[in-house]
């Protein structure tokens, strides 16, 4: 299962735009595609999260999006917790199953390697 977080912000444009209109045209490209999506409270962005076997359904959604024009889409492949665990040797001990994102609660942050040198645990 592929997971992809994908930012969709209106590019900053000089003549006046309709904002709301520009994001649900965006809004209506996803559709029922993401397993998530969030409208950016106070900010001309959308953030999805698309849960898909293969890149054809996101690439399908970032083409028709850029077709429209003012917009930026950035997507960035998820890497679930064991996945991360062994890309730098972090001491996993939980067992989880590789499934589909719960519709119960979703927690987005970002843990920067930049500086990474030592091991980390998690429990």
């Amino acid at each position: 299962m592929l997971r992809v977080l994908m930012s969709i912000e209106i590019r900053n444009s000089s003549s006046g735009i309709d904002v709301e209109s520009f994001i649900n045209s965006a809004s209506s490209f996803i559709a029922d595609k993401a397993s998530y999506k969030f409208r950016v409270l106070g900010e001309a962005q959308i953030i999805a999260i698309f849960e898909v076997e293969d890149d054809s359904v996101v690439n399908m959604v970032t083409n028709n999006i850029m077709r429209m024009g003012s917009y930026n889409v950035t997507c960035t492949p998820l890497t679930g917790i064991k996945s991360l665990a062994s890309i730098v040797d972090l001491d996993y001990r939980r067992e989880l199953s590789n499934r589909r994102l719960s519709q119960k609660y979703v927690v987005w942050f970002e843990l920067p390697m930049d500086n990474y040198h030592g091991k980390v645990e998690f429990l």
